[in-house]
C-alpha cells in the first residue's frame, strides 16, 4: 500500500483470508481494498479457488457475498449469504446485510422476517427500523410500514435539535407518500403539518402534490411559484400543467407539460401520459409517448411505456405489437417479458410462449413476486396445477397485499378442491381493496364456494 499497490495488497489480503476465513479484522481490510480497487473478481478467484471455502461455515462467505452481488452474481451472492448466516446465526451485522441483500434482489418476505427478528432485538436501532418500514412498504403492508417509520421517527425525534430536522422531514415524507397512495388525504394532510423546514423544495412539491390531491388549485399555483423562485422550474411546471389539467383547463395544461418535458427530459413523459390516463384523456396521454418513441426509435424503454399505456387504456390487441417491439430491440427486457407473458396468459393466448417469456423474465429477477405470479397463472391457465401452487404461494409471500395475486391462489386452491385455503385467500383479496369489478368477481366466487359447502354439509 505505501507503495502504491492496492491491486497486490488486495490479492495479498485475500491469499490470508483464504487460509484464515474467521480473521474479522482483515476481512473488512480485504473489503475496503476491494471497493478501492473495484476488484470484485479477485476477491471471487481467490475465494473460489480455494478447494471446500465454498461450503465451509466461515465469515469469509459474507465478503465473498458481497463481491458477488457487486459482480451481478445474484443466485451465487444470495446463497452465499445465506451459507453465511448458517455459520453465524447470531451475528448482527451479518444479519442486518444479509437483510439489505435480500430486500436489494427483491427477496422482501426474508428480508421482513430478518429485520422484524432484529427489530425485536434492538428496538433503538433507527436503520433496522428505517430498512424495515421501507420492505414493508415494498411488500404493499402499509400499516405496518407505518408503523415501523413512526418508531424512526419517535427516536429521531426524542434527540431533539435541528441537525436531525432533515431526516425526521425525509421520513415524513415517505409516511406521507405512502397515505397518499392509499387514499388517506386527512392522515398525510395530519403529518404534512409537522413537517419542520418548510422551504425545502422537497416539502414544497409534496404539498404542491397534497393541494392537487384536495383540489385546492390556487394553494398548487402558489406552491409551484414558490418551486420556480427555488430554481426548481420543471417540477413547477410539471405540478402546474396537472393542477391546470385536473381543474379542467386542458388547453393551458399542454405548455407547461411541454416545458417540463424540456427540463426534466423525455421520461417526463411517462408522469404526463398517466395524468391524462387519470383523467381519462386517453388519447392525448397516448400521443405524448407516441412522440417519445418517433423522437427515440432504439430506446426499448419508449416503447415498453407506450405499451404499457396501451394496454391500460385499450387492451392487449392494440398493445400487443408495440410490446412485440420492445422484445425486438431488447430480448432481455424483463418487464415487456412479464407483461407481454402475463397478459397473454390471461387471455389464454399462445401459453407455450407466455411460459417462455416469464421464465425469461424471472431469470433475470428470480425473486419479482409479480413474476412469479405471472408464472403461476400461466401454469393455471395451461391446467398444469401442481407446478402452479409453488410460484403463487411465493408470490403472496412475496407481496402479501396484492389483491389480484391473492385471487389468483384463490382461484387455485379452489381448482384444487382446497376450499377452505380458497376462501381464505379471496377473504384476503378483499381485505386488500381490489377494483371494483374484480371485488364483484371474487365475492360472487365466495358465495358459490360458501353455497356448495354448505349444501355438502348437509
Amino acid at each position: 500500500l505505501e507503495q502504491g499497490h492496492e491491486g497486490e495488497a488486495l490479492d495479498a489480503v485475500l491469499a490470508y483470508v483464504s487460509k484464515h476465513p474467521n480473521d474479522s479484522e482483515l476481512l473488512g481490510f480485504a473489503e475496503e481494498l476491494a471497493g478501492r480497487t473495484g476488484g470484485w473478481e479477485r476477491v471471487d478467484e481467490i475465494l473460489v479457488a480455494e478447494p471446500g471455502l465454498e461450503g465451509s461455515n466461515t465469515v469469509a462467505q459474507r465478503l465473498w457475498a458481497v463481491a458477488l452481488l457487486e459482480l451481478g452474481d445474484v443466485q451465487r451472492g444470495i446463497a452465499a449469504f445465506e451459507r453465511a448466516l448458517v455459520a453465524q446465526p447470531e451475528d448482527l451485522g451479518l444479519r442486518i446485510e444479509a437483510a439489505q441483500a435480500f430486500r436489494a434482489v427483491g427477496r422482501f418476505a426474508d428480508a421482513a422476517a430478518l429485520l422484524h427478528e432484529l427489530a425485536a432485538e434492538v428496538p433503538s436501532d433507527r436503520h433496522i427500523l428505517l430498512m424495515l418500514g421501507e420492505t414493508l412498504a415494498d411488500q404493499g403492508i402499509i400499516d405496518g410500514a407505518q408503523n415501523a417509520f413512526v418508531s424512526v421517527l419517535r427516536l429521531f425525534s426524542a434527540e431533539g435539535g435541528d441537525a436531525n430536522a432533515p431526516i425526521r422531514d425525509a421520513i415524513r415524507r415517505k409516511m406521507i407518500i405512502l397515505y397518499l397512495g392509499n387514499d388517506q388525504l386527512a392522515a398525510a394532510t395530519s403529518l404534512h403539518g409537522d413537517l419542520e423546514l418548510a422551504e425545502d423544495s422537497q416539502n414544497v412539491e409534496l404539498s404542491a402534490r397534497l393541494a392537487i390531491a384536495a383540489e385546492d388549485w390556487a394553494r398548487a399555483r402558489e406552491l409551484a411559484k414558490q418551486l420556480r423562485e427555488s430554481a426548481e422550474p420543471g417540477v413547477a411546471a410539471l405540478i402546474e400543467g396537472e393542477a391546470l389539467l385536473r381543474s379542467g383547463k386542458v388547453g393551458k395544461a399542454a405548455p407547461r407539460f411541454q416545458e417540463a418535458i424540456e427540463l426534466l427530459g423525455p421520461a417526463t413523459r411517462i408522469d404526463v401520459a398517466e395524468t391524462y390516463l387519470d383523467v381519462e384523456r386517453n388519447e392525448q396521454g397516448e400521443t405524448y409517448l407516441r412522440e417519445w418513441v418517433a423522437a427515440d426509435a432504439d430506446n426499448p424503454d419508449a416503447h415498453y411505456f407506450l405499451g404499457s399505456y396501451l394496454f391500460r387504456s385499450s387492451g392487449l390487441e392494440r398493445a400487443e405489437a408495440t410490446l412485440r417491439r420492445v422484445l425486438e430491440l431488447d430480448p432481455s427486457h424483463a418487464p415487456a417479458l412479464n407483461f407481454l407473458g402475463y397478459s397473454l396468459a390471461d387471455e389464454s393466448r399462445e401459453l407455450d410462449e407466455a411460459l417462455d417469456m416469464i421464465r425469461r423474465a424471472l431469470e433475470q429477477d428470480p425473486w419479482n413476486g409479480a413474476y412469479l405470479d405471472s408464472l403461476g397463472w400461466v401454469y393455471f391457465r395451461m391446467g398444469r396445477f401442481e407446478e402452479a401452487r409453488e410460484p403463487l404461494e411465493a408470490a403472496a409471500r412475496e407481496l402479501p397485499s396484492d389483491a389480484v395475486i391473492l385471487e389468483h391462489l384463490g382461484d387455485l386452491y379452489e381448482r384444487r378442491g382446497e376450499n377452505e385455503l380458497a376462501l381464505s385467500a379471496w377473504g384476503k383479496a378483499l381485505d386488500n381493496d381490489p377494483a371494483p369489478a374484480d371485488r364483484a368477481k371474487i365475492e360472487a366466487k365466495i358465495a358459490l364456494l360458501s353455497g356448495v359447502d354448505e349444501v355438502d354439509r348437509r
